[in-house]
């Protein structure tokens, strides 16, 4: 078992990890991302805040949830 010293540096590690790895997307996707994942915001006022159709908005989301993931895995 971890001592909790160590488990607050590796929350910390993953928390900077996911930051860089947002901080990586381009400024549309990573937009959508903050706003709905982090914010909590739904995808539709999002859409209306950000004057695109929804299907556009549910795409900007989907393709960066993927490429934080690829970016993710490839440093694994």
């Amino acid at each position: 078992m971890r001592e909790p010293g160590e488990r607050h540096a590796l929350a910390r590690e993953a928390r900077a990890l996911v930051r860089d790895l947002i901080g990586r997307l381009s400024p549309k996707l990573r937009a959508i991302l903050v706003m709905h994942d982090l914010e909590e915001r739904p995808i539709d006022e999002i859409a209306a805040e950000l004057k695109i159709p929804l299907k556009t908005a549910q795409a900007r989301l989907k393709l960066a949830r993927d490429e934080v993931l690829r970016r993710g895995h490839s440093l694994a």
